[in-house]
C-alpha cells in the first residue's frame, strides 16, 4: 500500500514542473503501453493533467499520483536535451 507521503511528495515534484513539457508511458495492460508527449498543465489533490496534441485536436489527460508511485504510469519532464524522471520516491530512514 502507498503511503500519503508518498503521494504528497510525488504531487510536490510534480507542482515544480507545471508548464513544462512532459511525456507519459501509461501502462494499458496485455502488454499494451501509451505514450503521449504534451504540457503539465494542472497539479490538484488528487490527479495531474497532461495537454497533448492529439490529431483529433488538442485533448487533456488525467492521470493520479497513486499510478505514478505504483509505476503504471510514468512520466518524465523534459528539459532541454535530457530528460528527468518522476517515480516513487525511497522513504526517508
Amino acid at each position: 500500500m502507498v503511503g500519503r507521503e508518498t503521494l504528497d511528495e510525488i504531487r510536490r515534484s510534480l507542482q515544480g514542473h507545471l508548464g513544462e513539457r512532459v511525456i507519459v508511458k501509461a501502462d494499458k495492460g496485455r502488454r499494451r503501453v501509451s505514450e503521449d508527449e504534451g504540457i503539465l498543465e494542472g497539479v490538484f489533490p488528487s490527479i495531474f493533467l497532461v495537454k497533448v496534441n492529439a490529431s483529433g485536436g488538442p485533448r487533456r489527460l488525467s492521470y493520479t499520483y497513486s499510478e505514478v508511485a505504483t509505476r503504471t504510469v510514468r512520466i518524465q519532464i523534459r528539459r532541454g536535451g535530457r530528460a528527468l524522471e518522476v517515480e516513487r520516491l525511497p522513504k526517508s530512514a
